[in-house]
């Protein structure tokens, strides 16, 4: 049978995003919503596998939830890591909205997250309506992130970062 959302949330659009290796499976869900003020935050659902199904497991979020973050838009995982894309996410410290960010955790451990913003490549990067994680993909240590309407020689011309992974969960930006 079709896997949902175990929690209930019936507008999250769940599924937007998929990624799967041999055992986990990870579902983005951009427009779930942590309260009727706090709406498309956006979650990421996260099964195993039995040998039989896929039994869920954990339901990842940004450490801080606000309105139209969207997380879970894009996912991406390798054997040993899974990496979520944040488009809508605010760099409150520079007042810049949609600037975006990117979460990355170890397979082995969910909750050990590293988190990088545009503005790990250089403070110039952080712009209004970049959607920096708007897409992602990652394989064997290194990392794409994309940001299709951040500005460079031209307006809205899109662009890619690169990251790479040192230590276990340790990225950093290229």
């Amino acid at each position: 049978s079709p896997l949902v959302a175990w929690d209930g949330n019936t507008e999250g659009s769940f599924g937007q995003a998929i990624a799967v290796n041999d055992t986990t499976l990870v579902i983005g869900a951009p427009e779930d919503d942590e309260s009727t003020e706090i709406t498309d935050a956006g979650a990421v659902y996260v099964y195993t596998w039995s040998g039989s199904a896929w039994v869920q497991g954990s339901k990842l979020s940004a450490p801080i939830r606000t309105k139209d973050d969207g997380y879970g838009l894009s996912v991406a995982m390798d054997a040993t890591h899974l990496i979520v894309g944040c488009p809508g996410d605010d760099d409150d410290t520079n007042s810049i909205t949609d600037s975006g960010k990117v979460y990355f955790y170890a397979l082995s451990d969910l909750s050990s997250v590293t988190v990088l913003s545009p503005e790990d490549y250089a403070v110039s990067e952080s712009q209004t309506d970049a959607h920096f994680g708007e897409s992602v993909a990652i394989d064997n240590g290194l990392a794409v992130i994309g940001a299709a309407s951040a500005s460079g020689d031209f307006s809205y011309q899109g662009k890619a970062y690169v990251a790479k992974l040192s230590n276990t969960n340790d990225w950093s930006a290229l």
